[in-house]
């Protein structure tokens, strides 16, 4: 939350992963309120998933959307938007 700007108290996120899959996922628990943000995963994730610099696809399980995950310098950055009371889970596709 201290990392990202535009972060709220009304937003939760948390990744979770195994041998096959990776993901991410976001929640907005406000009911009025849209936020959209560039999410920054911190150095330890990227290191547990072994990623390099570079782009990773990401698609929404719940609604099919598209994203990607932007490494650079061990850091990783997904753009979020959310709307009120909405969910997202991106699972990595590379």
């Amino acid at each position: 939350r201290q990392n990202t700007k535009g972060y709220t108290h009304k937003i939760f996120s948390y990744v979770r992963w195994n041998e096959t899959d990776k993901l991410l996922v976001t929640c907005n628990f406000d009911a009025e309120n849209r936020y959209s943000f560039d999410l920054l995963l911190p150095e330890e994730v990227i290191k547990a998933w072994n990623f390099t610099d570079g782009t990773y696809n990401l698609s929404d399980q719940l609604y099919g959307s598209k994203h990607k995950l932007v490494v650079s310098n061990g850091h990783g950055i997904v753009r979020v938007s959310l709307n009120p009371l909405e969910s997202q889970i991106l699972k990595v596709l590379n």
